[in-house]
């Protein structure tokens, strides 16, 4: 048998003797255990252990360059991944040094230019982490930091197509990155979007976004709740009712959304209904005194419920749609089907699970999505069933190890054949540091329908 051994320092560079040195200390301590079994003297193992000394001294002493190299860039990378971690924004232009010279340097440069280009993105320098992507790409290398399903690298991507004025592709790319939700807090990054979706050869599509980009004139923050706006009252459609207990002094009764707005993009007008309520928190809504008065709210609020309307893969049939990842059942593809439905006066792109006698359990899971615990989280989604059971809830993710995990459904066993929308507010448990969005069919063999999923950060008005 032959093995190879060889070293990529983290720039790229490969380096075939310090491979050598490595398998020569493998073979050499190999040599020491045998003799030690075969001879069991400590005066020869200490003289082959002093032997081994020197051989290790002259292979470092020919290789001192690249092993300096290794270690400054292994220095490197761990500061770059402590930096990440605590959002130290001054560490990381530091770290940001490490990367930069190898870029520079023809073709092992290419990893470091993909690691370069991933500190940039963090940094929110958009466009030079996209011209560090561009370099990366052109060297042909193999991707360490910005594999091709993260988040980062179709924002990259995005901005490359951007540039070259290809704005189906640019709409493509950006979609895929809100979709995996790498920054969705991040007000460049839906400034961006709409832009290009301004750009596209859909009027809906152009219409949502100038009315967006209307109300992010201006802004230099998002935060993760959004923003207050004034001029959106709901379009005459009647308010959707909510379940959930009390949250402080207010129920949150019902609301009112934008649905072209939701089918077209992560940023949805608003209008919440509040209720004040008579006694504290820990009251079930049913059984609360409700005393004159109610806030109303009207906000653009963030949608982190990943392509919410299955209207951005433009397509149907089956397949798991974008930003769905694989059921946590044993089922099969064939039942999980997208189809166009008319539903409320018009035609719109639904999720359905078809159930079979073999496969009698089939589900949709959401990546996780990021949650704070401070916040509240409304969760709705148009749902109704034809045989089946359907069930919209989510997975809390929990930091702690031992704790027992916690499904919780806005709504479960629905066999209603019409369609109705179903809303909760709901808060994290405290030890959630996520949240997976499961849409089911559960023990049964009819079909699930699902529809318009939200799920949007919320602010409880103060007492």
């Amino acid at each position: 048998m032959v093995y190879s051994c060889s070293w990529y320092g983290l720039d790229g560079s490969y380096d075939p003797g310090f491979g050598q040195f490595f398998k020569g200390m493998l073979v050499g301590l190999m040599a020491i255990a045998l003799s030690a079994v075969l001879i069991d003297s400590v005066r020869v193992i200490v003289r082959r252990l002093l032997l081994l000394c020197v051989l290790f001294s002259l292979v470092v002493s020919l290789n001192v360059t690249s092993l300096s190299r290794i270690f400054s860039h292994n220095l490197g990378h761990v500061a770059l991944v402590g930096y990440l971690s605590r959002g130290d924004r001054q560490q990381l232009v530091v770290a940001s040094g490490y990367f930069h010279y190898p870029t520079v340097r023809g073709a092992s440069g290419g990893p470091a230019a993909w690691r370069l280009a991933y500190i940039l993105f963090h940094l929110g320098e958009y466009e030079a982490a996209a011209d560090s992507l561009s370099q990366a790409r052109s060297q042909n290398r193999p991707e360490f930091l910005l594999p091709e399903q993260s988040g980062e690298y179709h924002v990259l991507r995005a901005i490359l197509a951007e540039r070259n004025q290809d704005w189906p592709l640019a709409l493509l790319e950006y979609r895929m990155a809100l979709a995996l939700a790498p920054r969705p807090w991040d007000l460049v990054l839906y400034q961006r979007y709409y832009h290009v979706l301004a750009y596209s050869s859909d009027s809906k599509g152009q219409e949502v976004a100038r009315q967006i980009l209307g109300y992010l004139g201006g802004l230099t923050v998002l935060e993760p709740t959004g923003i207050l706006i004034s001029d959106w009252a709901g379009d005459n459609q009647p308010p959707y009712a909510v379940e959930g207990m009390a949250k402080g002094c207010w129920i949150l009764s019902s609301f009112r959304y934008d649905q072209q707005a939701l089918e077209y993009g992560p940023l949805v007008p608003m209008q919440l209904i509040w209720r004040r309520v008579a006694t504290e928190a820990g009251m079930n809504s049913k059984d609360s005194s409700l005393i004159d008065g109610r806030s109303v709210q009207s906000i653009l609020g963030i949608n982190l419920a990943p392509n919410a309307g299955f209207e951005w893969d433009g397509r149907t049939g089956t397949y798991y749609p974008l930003g769905y990842t694989e059921s946590i059942y044993q089922d099969s593809l064939s039942n999980h089907v997208l189809l166009s439905e008319r539903r409320a006066g018009r035609f719109t792109t639904v999720a359905s699970l078809r159930n079979d006698p073999l496969h009698i359990y089939s589900s949709y899971i959401s990546r996780t999505i990021p949650v704070r615990r401070d916040l509240a989280y409304l969760q709705a989604g148009w749902m109704r069933s034809e045989g089946g059971l359907a069930y919209l809830g989510r997975h809390w993710m929990d930091n702690e190890l031992n704790s027992t995990p916690l499904y919780t459904y806005v709504k479960g066993t629905l066999s209603d054949r019409e369609w109705k929308l179903y809303a909760s507010l709901v808060k994290p448990p405290q030890s959630a540091g996520g949240a997976v969005l499961w849409l089911l069919n559960f023990d049964a063999t009819g079909n699930a329908y699902f529809d318009d999923l939200l799920f949007v950060p919320l602010q409880i008005p103060p007492c």
